[in-house]
């Protein structure tokens, strides 16, 4: 098998030419994952997890954990990709909230409350298409480029980094309105 100089990582089936074959069966994965997430997705009840428990632990009695490695991966990419994008009908469409639960509504439920859910469903896939290009075309192109310089330069400051996201969180979102004292940052 082939190694990958920069990383290290030995390519299955990169020294004979194979290694194109496995990036088609790796995206035929993927696509296969954002089919089979298209029916937890329009069903309620059924969380595209609990799905991925299931092929978790029918892989471990199937004892093929080997076999199917390097195809699991992008099909659970694609579980969780196709989840979030076909949820997006039922979770604006069926989940509207009424006038009571004004403070607490997502701007495409509000676009539902106003009569117009299919123009947000509409927003929110065109959104998602995208958002898809950009990180398919900038990320595919500048991703391998720029993201080891970024990460050389955010490393040391991780730390500090995320517990100013935590403070942050803490400090907006609580004590809510509750009669005590105004919550979030004044």
């Amino acid at each position: 098998a082939g190694l990958d100089a920069r990383a290290g990582i030995e390519i299955p089936g990169s020294h004979r030419g194979e290694g194109g074959h496995a990036v088609i069966l790796a995206c035929l994965a993927s696509v296969a994952g954002v089919v089979v997430a298209a029916v937890p997705a329009w069903c309620p009840g059924i969380h595209v997890y609990n799905l991925m428990g299931l092929l978790f632990i029918g892989i471990h009695k199937s004892g093929n954990e080997a076999g199917l490695s390097q195809f699991l991966l992008p099909f659970v990419a694609g579980l969780i990709v196709g989840y979030v994008v076909f949820s997006t009908l039922p979770s604006v469409l069926l989940s509207a909230p009424d006038e009571s639960a004004m403070f607490t509504v997502m701007p495409a439920q509000r676009y539902v409350l106003d009569g117009r859910g299919l123009d947000a469903v509409l927003l929110t896939g065109g959104g998602t298409l995208a958002g898809a290009v950009v990180v398919v075309t900038v990320m595919g192109w500048l991703g391998p480029r720029m993201l080891p310089v970024v990460r050389r330069v955010l490393d040391p400051h991780m730390h500090w980094i995320l517990w100013c996201a935590v403070a942050f969180m803490l400090m907006s979102e609580w004590p809510k309105e509750t009669g005590l004292m105004q919550g979030g940052l004044r």
